[in-house]
């Protein structure tokens, strides 16, 4: 009776180390994700600051107060894009534009593995959740409206110009 109960008490022990090596990936993609979405954040901040055109520069603000206001990952892609329009719009250096271009590309595709290491740790062990993989279009969307709607709500209401 005792060796069933070790080889149980084995077993659930593999289990439970297999699953928090699985969840350190996601975690670790996560904070990954974290880095490059603050890399970001801080290069909007310093092209905000040396921005000497005050309609850029109320753009490209904006463009921060998304990126702040978004949470879940299709958010974080639909603020990233948000700001490389506003980047693409206005008269900056050439090699300034690209860097940021190269940040936000990059920020967005770690959001999308961080997302898609997160699904798969769902899927693979049978969690609760949404169980898409791939963060889809109408998702970016969904959450572009959902950010422009709070931006709307805690921004525009208060600040009018």
């Amino acid at each position: 009776m005792t060796h069933i109960l070790q080889i149980i008490l084995f077993g659930a022990l593999i289990i439970l180390l297999v699953f928090r090596i699985d969840m350190s990936r996601v975690s670790r993609a996560e904070r990954l994700a974290r880095d490059k979405f603050v890399r970001l954040v801080r290069a909007v901040d310093s092209v905000v600051a040396g921005e000497q055109s005050p309609e850029t520069a109320g753009l490209l603000y904006k463009s921060r107060i998304m990126l702040e206001n978004a949470h879940t990952f299709p958010e974080k892609i639909a603020a990233a894009r948000f700001f490389l329009g506003a980047v693409e719009t206005f008269d900056l250096p050439p090699e300034q534009i690209e860097n940021l271009k190269k940040l936000a590309f990059s920020a967005i595709g770690t959001f999308h593995r961080a997302h898609t290491a997160k699904m798969m740790f769902r899927k693979r062990w049978h969690l609760p959740g949404a169980q898409c993989v791939r963060i889809s279009e109408e998702q970016v969307a969904a959450a572009r409206k959902r950010l422009l709607t709070n931006f709307y709500r805690d921004y525009v209401k208060f600040n009018p110009e």
